[in-house]
């Protein structure tokens, strides 16, 4: 065991030896203490890899020239081999040199012993922010790992997911549906969490019924935990509150956000808002001027709230109360408009078409054109195919308004710039 670890030393040692490399030299030229330098030549201590690479392009060689005995080094190591096998797959994985990632992976799989080494390699990419490269590693664990209750497994599940979620929705309700099975194996910490980004998911995608049973299973374990996130608790209660308001259960839902309230003056000010959605919701239409009211008091919620109030407005058809809305909250919906998460991405979608839709009352076509192409490209780009719908409500109103012509280009994506219709009444901030 011990002569192969020595296997890059003693290569290294005949490259200086032939050469007639002074070691002290080179140790000095490099920054290298000569007595460390020493123990790496002599096999007494392992040649990291930063430092072979060092050494190897002093000497004027190609990069990986002694990267075939450095994989045989890591993979014989007796001692810090995961940490060994990490390094040397994420630098050869992501600086070209994939015929030696490519080969340790093939020994690791093969071996089938040693996958929480490719787990641990997808979370160093991932914090370094490769994502798609980390990716590639925690799939490798899903695919190969025989034992299905293995930790590491049900983390690689939860890393893919967090990464895919970003990419479109239709991938990320997939690795939803894969991670849940897997859930109960995460870390207590890491399960809380799990559940809680897997609800965001399935809010956006307005999947009522599976967030309904995920946030009541979420909710039962969470309070049988020794130990309770309160963020993630409240977060919790929130999107069953969601789900129930959306299934019209309306008397569980205030329930759930009344929960929530009881956990802190922050959850409280959640309570107060969510609650006058609710009975907005359910009908008490004078809730809508009271939930205007509590976001001009409290501006920083806003952001969270606004789709109910054009909602709401739309259906009374107070284009002129919508008109005021845009102007008093018009730096709080830019600032919507900017964020590119899935859940805020939702409601900026759909409050752009909240918006063309009252631009067409006000004959401005052009804006709500433009607004609505913008909400196409974005509910495409992300396949969050349940705001579709929202989209076409948009696209037949102005088709029944344009011209044949107009309503042609709409159907071609609505890819036509379409100039000319513009009203000098109104001012539109988002055309």
């Amino acid at each position: 065991m011990a002569q192969v670890e020595r296997r890059v030393s003693e290569s290294v040692r005949v490259v200086l030896e032939k050469g007639g490399f002074a070691r002290r030299k080179i140790a000095a030229e490099l920054g290298f203490q000569p007595t460390v330098f020493d123990r790496w030549i002599n096999g007494t201590r392992p040649f990291p890899l930063k430092e072979l690479i060092s050494t190897t392009e002093y000497l004027g060689l190609d990069t990986d020239y002694f990267f075939g005995d450095y994989l045989l080094d890591c993979w014989y190591a007796p001692k810090d081999k995961s940490e060994r096998v990490r390094d040397f797959l994420c630098y050869t994985r992501t600086e070209g040199f994939r015929m030696y990632s490519d080969k340790l992976v093939s020994m690791l799989l093969e071996e089938g012993k040693q996958l929480r080494s490719l787990y641990e390699t997808g979370l160093y990419l991932d914090e370094k922010g490769l994502c798609e490269e980390a990716e590639y590693f925690y799939t490798l664990v899903i695919d190969n790992e025989r034992d299905r209750l293995a930790e590491h497994l049900a983390l690689s599940y939860y890393r893919r997911f967090m990464i895919v979620r970003d990419w479109d929705m239709d991938y990320a309700f997939e690795a939803a549906t894969k991670l849940s099975e897997h859930i109960r194996t995460l870390p207590e910490d890491v399960m809380f969490e799990a559940y809680t980004n897997i609800m965001t998911v399935f809010y956006v995608l307005d999947k009522w019924d599976h967030l309904k049973k995920y946030g009541e299973e979420a909710r039962t374990l969470m309070e049988r935990a020794s130990t309770r996130n309160i963020n993630l608790y409240a977060k919790c209660l929130s999107y069953l509150g969601f789900a129930y308001r959306n299934k019209q259960e309306f008397d569980k839902a205030l329930d759930a956000h009344r929960l929530c309230g009881e956990l802190g003056a922050t959850f409280k000010v959640w309570d107060e808002l969510n609650t006058c959605v609710v009975l907005l919701e359910a009908g008490d239409h004078g809730k809508v001027n009271e939930l205007i009211e509590l976001m001009h008091r409290i501006p920083m919620e806003a952001i969270n709230h606004l789709e109910h109030i054009f909602q709401a407005l739309l259906k009374n058809r107070d284009f002129l109360q919508i008109e005021k809305i845009i102007s008093e909250f018009h730096p709080i919906i830019l600032e919507l408009f900017e964020k590119t998460d899935p859940y805020n991405l939702k409601r900026a979608i759909r409050i752009r078409l909240f918006i063309a839709e009252s631009y067409v009352h006000f004959a401005n076509y052009t804006a709500a054109k433009s607004l609505l192409e913008t909400a196409l490209n974005l509910t495409r780009k992300k396949k969050l195919f349940n705001l579709y719908d929202d989209c076409m409500r948009v696209f037949w109103l102005l088709e029944d308004i344009e011209s044949k012509k107009f309503c042609a280009g709409c159907k071609k994506d609505i890819q036509e710039d379409v100039r000319g219709l513009t009203t000098n009444h109104h001012h539109y901030p988002f055309a």
